[in-house]
């Protein structure tokens, strides 16, 4: 075992050596002495394929495979440049238990992705929040008031933030809900004095949560804006404020249209928001309703096209206004044609259609 180990050379090489590894019937003492060599084996190649390491055993299905990545993690966490997408996997909570004296040290500790990636493991297991001890969540808490510092040294330099400074705020403003602080919740407000629309959705939220007042303005304007009013709606309704979501914004077209853009926005789409969008018309079929648009982008491969088609739906009709519909939303980017509005919509209905029946076969 230790042979192979020293001999890869690569990640590759590596993983083939870790397949043919049975791990989840090793005894405790190899399982400790596996987590070593995979150390030594860090230290003498200083390599970036760790993280992918790390996360091939946090995806294994045992506690026991599952301690050999929290180790790597636990040793290495201020070493590796990034971690991969651990908040995507999911943990039973056995396991998830089990990471968080090292997810608690690791953002009392560290200010770059690596506590990013465990703060969005916290918010993806939050359903077991209360099962985490208490000195634990203290030093989950503690570790938010990096949210003034940061704050501090903006407002001292007069630097602007980095997009990695503005995704890690706008991570730590989200956890912050979790923690009626009154020292923390000051931060989360003074985050509002910066012009990110992101960072004040998270930071708006998590005050409405905690029952601290937030001027009509903040709460307007993320009603208003296409790229958040959906999951604006969305985290009021989950936390039960929806009342808080304004009238004004609260009708089928603006609901909808705010669907559109986020369907656009999906790294696959468009992956930004169209640089216009215009409701058409309205339209039912099988007791749904659906909503057309039609939009444009400047983006390069969709530049020369002019206006687009999309709709979104199906709304159950006859429904108060909703965020909530059955999957009809979509576009073929195909050219907006006011005579064949329906011959358009229809082809992307049949489109999802037959996409879902053949989903379902499979």
């Amino acid at each position: 075992m230790i042979k192979n180990i020293n001999e890869a050379n690569n990640y590759q090489e590596l993983s083939k050596t870790l397949d043919k590894l049975n791990t989840n019937d090793m005894a405790d003492e190899k399982i400790t002495e596996l987590s070593e060599i995979l150390l030594k084996k860090y230290k003498s190649i200083n390599s970036d394929i760790f993280p992918y390491i790390i996360e091939y055993y946090y995806s294994k299905s045992t506690l026991k495979e599952f301690k050999i990545a929290i180790y790597l993690l636990h040793k290495l966490y201020n070493r590796i440049e990034f971690v991969t997408d651990l908040e995507n996997i999911i943990l039973d909570e056995e396991k998830f238990l089990e990471l968080v004296p090292i997810l608690s040290d690791i953002v009392m500790d560290n200010f770059h992705g690596i506590s990013d990636c465990m703060y969005l493991v916290l918010l993806n297991h939050d359903k077991y929040y209360e099962k985490i001890e208490d000195k634990y969540k203290g030093i989950i808490k503690n570790s938010l008031y990096k949210i003034g510092i940061m704050l501090d040294y903006l407002a001292e330099t007069k630097t602007k933030p980095t997009n990695d400074m503005l995704k890690s705020l706008e991570i730590m403003v989200d956890v912050a809900r979790m923690y009626n602080d009154s020292k923390i919740l000051k931060y989360v407000e003074r985050s509002l004095d910066i012009d990110d629309i992101e960072i004040n959705l998270f930071s708006v939220c998590t005050l409405i949560y905690n029952n601290v007042q937030v001027p009509d303005a903040y709460i307007n304007e993320l009603a208003k804006e296409n790229r958040t009013c959906k999951r604006f709606y969305k985290i009021l309704r989950n936390m039960n404020r929806l009342y808080r979501f304004p009238e004004e914004y609260l009708t089928k077209e603006h609901l909808a249209m705010s669907d559109m853009v986020n369907w656009l926005m999906h790294p696959a789409e468009l992956a930004n928001v169209p640089d216009t969008i215009e409701f058409v018309k309205s339209f039912e079929m099988n007791d749904e309703e659906f909503f057309v648009f039609k939009f444009t982008s400047n983006i390069e491969k969709f530049k020369d096209k002019g206006q687009m088609i999309g709709i979104s739906g199906g709304y159950k009709k006859n429904s108060e206004p909703t965020i909530d519909n059955s999957g009809y939303t979509f576009s073929d980017f195909d050219k907006f044609e006011e005579d064949k509005i329906m011959e358009l919509s229809q082809k992307i209905i049949d489109k999802i259609n037959k996409l879902s029946k053949k989903a379902s076969k499979n």
